[in-house]
């Protein structure tokens, strides 16, 4: 009987599940096929390309390396785990289990995979809590997840930007009905967003207390007992993330607070246009922006007309915390002691604020079309642009791999640039855009070896951070600046030197022969690339 019984219970669990997988598909509308076509497009340079591209990604990989307990006895010497709950966590681990399964470069693609169809999902679950017939809006906001953010290698403020969409969805499914297994899952994605990025962390607390003002005054509560258990859940939620912020913001910080209000006009046109947080590697990127300007205007346009005709409620959420966002955009300072670019990374939330409140309405059916299909192409368009330009920094960061094997594995190492590479819309931000400024680190991370260059281990806001009297990165000087201002004596350990010089030796620029001149006298040549622009420097012993 035992042997006859299996198939039959087989056969009865494979056919429902096979039914729900056919309504599923059957339910999926035009939108979600244009959804999953874009993602998989954005997905190609990923598996085309021989590296990410990203500037900081080499270092985060580097760090997760070392902080999934890499046994070189090097990274004991120089590095030191801190255990306090940093916001910058969750990229930083999972690279780091990712690291025990596949190849370095194969951990960082995962990561930025698994992004861009986490934010599709996010942004889509987000609208759909809002108006479940409202996935023609997604499309509009698919270009947003191939930010700058992800070509400066920023992982967990991007994964961050998921967690702040996976909370509105959650909030707006549960506002009116709060109970303690939806308050936990509302805590759950609290700290989620604390341990990415506390910018995210801070929209989502700003949503959440914008919806529960808001439907308090919309349905004032007959006692103080229901007041309670309306506001209970979500004050009970923000404990952990307020206690864990104010907690991190209270360690020495290792910068001030610097206002910026002198480039407020440039980031109020970098809003507006949407250049400041989507213009990342070509000029070119203007001309489908320019489109989708145009889109969120005209879908402005029916937002407003469907307020003035009381056919929608200016007090919806979105619409609030968007006015509140633009308000917090003027006032914010440019960068705090834990952090910066802040009006880069608020930038972020307008468009998406702005494209929830749109969702809430109903639009002519051609307007629907018209801003999927133009989202679609702005999507596409812009990762054809920037294709080129990825494939050229691929091959020069491809430079950097071919000297790995020339580097005695467990060694300290730098590298400097003589002229900086960066794309041509760098000249639109403040930060640094070379993609070759950390490859060093993906040196280091082939050799076992140590980057001195390595940022994130000199900062505060990381896991793995190097030991006071093993930092290389402060007594080197300026080492990240094109050219450089360093003092090689000051790190006698440095035994390897990389120097991108992209022009022949005869042509150096004149502010390189204080290096040139330390190179010369205590370093020699080992190698260079092909194209002489990468050369390999070894310290000389002393006799």
């Amino acid at each position: 009987m035992g042997v006859g019984y299996r198939p039959k219970l087989r056969s009865a669990s494979v056919k429902p599940r096979m039914a729900s997988v056919r309504v599923r598909l059957k339910s999926l509308t035009g939108p979600d096929l244009a959804i999953a076509g874009v993602v998989a497009v954005q997905l190609l340079p990923l598996l085309i390309l021989k590296n990410v591209g990203s500037v900081d990604g080499p270092a985060h990989v580097l760090g997760a390396y070392v902080l999934g307990g890499a046994e070189q006895q090097i990274y004991d010497t120089y590095y030191y785990r801190d255990n306090f709950p940093l916001p910058n966590l969750l990229t930083q681990y999972l690279l780091a289990g990712l690291l025990e399964v596949v190849s370095p470069t194969t951990a960082e693609k995962l990561v930025v995979g698994l992004y861009l169809v986490g934010f599709a999902y996010a942004l889509r679950r987000a609208v759909l809590s809002v108006r479940p017939d409202a996935s023609w809006v997604v499309p509009v906001g698919l270009v947003l997840s191939t930010s700058t953010f992800l070509m400066w290698g920023f992982y967990n403020f991007s994964y961050g930007v998921v967690a702040f969409l996976l909370g509105v969805a959650h909030v707006q499914r549960h506002r009116r009905s709060w109970t303690k297994r939806s308050g936990l899952g509302l805590s759950a994605i609290l700290l989620l967003c604390y341990f990415t990025h506390l910018v995210p962390l801070v929209m989502l607390a700003l949503f959440l207390c914008t919806t529960t003002a808001i439907d308090l005054y919309l349905d004032p509560p007959a006692s103080r007992r229901q007041l309670f258990h309306r506001i209970a859940p979500p004050v009970l939620a923000l404990v952990p993330v307020g206690v864990l912020t104010l907690a991190f913001l209270a360690r020495p910080a290792g910068e001030g607070i610097y206002l910026g209000y002198d480039l407020l006009p440039i980031h109020l046109v970098g809003l507006l246009t949407l250049q400041l947080p989507l213009v990342t590697y070509s000029l070119l990127e203007f001309l489908p922006l320019l489109v989708l300007v145009c889109s969120l205007v005209l879908l402005l346009g029916a937002l407003i007309h469907h307020l003035r005709h009381f056919r929608s409620d200016w007090r919806s959420p979105a619409l609030v915390t968007l006015v509140v966002t633009l308000a917090l955009y003027v006032v914010v300072p440019e960068s705090f002691g834990q952090g910066g670019l802040m009006h880069a990374r608020l930038a972020m939330f307008p468009p998406l604020l702005l494209l929830l409140a749109v969702a809430a309405i109903r639009p002519p059916s051609w307007l629907r079309a018209t801003a999927t299909v133009a989202g679609c192409v702005v999507a596409l368009g812009v990762v054809v642009l920037r294709f080129p330009v990825q494939l050229e920094f691929d091959r020069k960061v491809q430079a950097y791999r071919e000297l790995s094997s020339f580097i005695e594995p467990q060694s300290l190492l730098v590298g400097f640039r003589l002229r900086s590479e960066e794309p041509a819309a760098s000249g639109l931000r403040r930060l640094v855009q070379d993609p070759l400024l950390h490859a060093p680190s993906l040196v280091a991370l082939m050799t076992g070896g140590v980057d001195a260059g390595h940022y994130e281990a000199a900062t505060s806001y990381f896991p793995v951070r190097f030991h006071r009297e093993r930092n290389a990165f402060v007594a080197l000087g300026k080492l990240e600046e094109a050219p450089p201002d360093v003092d090689l004596s000051a790190v006698p350990e440095l035994r390897y030197v990389m120097l991108w010089r992209n022009e022949p030796a005869r042509r150096l620029p004149s502010d390189a022969r204080h290096l040139m001149n330390q190179l010369k006298q205590g370093f020699r040549p080992v190698t260079q690339t092909a194209n002489g622009k990468l050369v390999l420097y070894e310290r000389q012993s002393e006799r």
